[in-house]
């Protein structure tokens, strides 16, 4: 998992941007050390609600990116912790 927070909009310095940069580089050094079975899921964990972050959510989904917003946060850590299946998530 590459998190990266902010308690602004998703885009804002380029968090997004950044974000993918990092997992994809995560991903090339795990394929390069034959660890290619090895998931690597970009998370964007955001203070504000889903509402003031709307329009930056598809964008995000689109890029495989899951964003945990004020209103799921809590939620979307339980459920990491009961169901370690990230595949459920996206």
């Amino acid at each position: 998992m590459v998190v990266e927070c902010t308690l602004g909009l998703l885009r804002a310095e380029r968090k997004l941007s950044r974000l993918v940069a990092r997992a994809a580089s995560l991903r090339a050094s795990l394929d390069s050390s034959n660890m290619k079975h090895i998931r690597v899921m970009p998370v964007m964990v955001t203070a504000l609600s889903a509402e003031q972050v709307k329009a930056d959510l598809a964008s995000a989904e689109e890029i495989g990116v899951l964003v945990l917003t004020k209103e799921n946060l809590g939620n979307g850590c339980d459920e990491l912790l009961r169901f370690p299946d990230e595949n459920r998530l996206f």
